[in-house]
């Protein structure tokens, strides 16, 4: 009999934990276990894989709604095993809203996935009795729940910065299916007519810190372009910084790009300046392109990915010199990068682990 699976998460607009949840969903139909996704917002901006089913909640904002949404999320699971005749072999939770919706649901093989450090991501800039209520906000929601964590580094934030208790905890890293990267990669490159470049990929974020990158770049001296692929909240302030600096002709804007690869495979160099990450697809896809990487050593997951390739890539937190000085040389006199770098993050290696918890016997 086929397995099924579901996978609950706030939303697919474009961002890294809904390209996890796709991509864990392609590993699985390769596996033949069907997979059915709900969405909590109705927004999807990724190409959704044949076969498979996705829902919405449609969410709005009204009084009292997270518990109208999370009896209609249930009762909106419920039913559709009914139309499977049996109950999901695995659920799947991402994200916050999704997370919150599902508390109080029950299903033995039920694992909530965290994808990022929590103490950043949610708590950033709080302090005093704000932070207290929205500490225990989170341990209410995870605490006695089985949980799966993206890195080393994000399990150890739940546990002694957010202080979890989890009934479970475990870390499944992200999986790359390095051979559709690079299948998707031959496409063409729109940016091919700024060659040579280095890249930034990523969200116009706080967490991005494309402030701190852009005052690298200019230190660094480097003769190629700059090119930042993404949008969000921020752009117009960098692009302010850009100008200030008399950067337009080197420093180039190119928007959102469901299909990115093309652009990152002919890239010099991929820089990395968030001030956290969880994992950091991106790191992961250049190298899977064979496109040589600088990231700031930031909590949690650029130390963990660059293992064995630290001396060349990572760089320290607060030291804007040494940061500008390893782009310089990794663009000029790039190291090698080792092909059992990504061994840990293989698609089929992955999922096999995910797999396995569908076999889990519950305590």
């Amino acid at each position: 009999m086929q397995r099924n699976i579901l996978m609950v998460i706030d939303s697919l607009r474009m961002g890294g934990a809904e390209r996890i949840a796709l991509t864990l969903t392609e590993l699985f139909l390769k596996e033949d276990v069907a997979v059915d996704i709900i969405t909590i917002y109705d927004y999807v901006e990724y190409t959704i894989p044949e076969n498979v089913n996705i829902y919405t909640l449609n969410y709005k904002k009204r009084y009292f709604q997270n518990t109208i949404y999370s009896y209609k999320l249930t009762n909106k699971i419920k039913s559709l095993e009914q139309e499977h005749g049996k109950s999901y072999d695995l659920v799947l939770v991402h994200l916050l809203k999704s997370s919150r919706l599902m508390k109080f649901y029950k299903h033995k093989h039920l694992y909530f996935v965290i994808h990022n450090a929590m103490s950043n991501e949610v708590m950033q800039n709080m302090s005093g009795l704000k932070r207290n209520r929205q500490l225990k906000r989170m341990q209410k929601k995870y605490n006695n729940k089985n949980l799966i964590t993206v890195s080393q580094g994000v399990s150890e934030d739940l546990l002694s910065q957010m202080h979890i208790k989890p009934k479970s905890i475990q870390v499944i890293y992200n999986p790359i299916d390095k051979q559709q990267i690079n299948l998707l990669a031959n496409d063409k490159n729109v940016a091919e007519e700024n060659l040579p470049y280095i890249i930034h990929i990523g969200r116009f974020e706080a967490q991005k810190r494309h402030d701190l990158l852009i005052d690298a770049y200019v230190k660094s001296k480097v003769e190629a372009k700059l090119l930042l692929v993404g949008d969000g909240t921020l752009k117009q302030e960098i692009e302010s910084q850009v100008k200030r600096l008399s950067l337009e002709e080197k420093v180039i804007f190119l928007g959102r790009h469901k299909n990115p690869y093309p652009i990152l495979k002919e890239a010099s160099l991929l820089v990395l300046s968030s001030d956290f990450e969880g994992l950091s697809m991106v790191l992961l896809e250049a190298l899977a392109l064979g496109v040589r990487v600088v990231s700031r050593d930031c909590p949690s997951g650029p130390r963990e990915i660059l293992e064995g390739y630290l001396d060349k890539a990572l760089v320290p937190m607060n030291d804007l010199d040494v940061f500008a000085s390893m782009i310089q040389e990794q663009y000029t006199n790039p190291s090698k990068i080792s092909p059992q770098i990504l061994d840990r993050f293989n698609g089929h290696f992955v999922i096999q682990q995910y797999m396995a918890l569908m076999e889990k016997i519950d305590d």
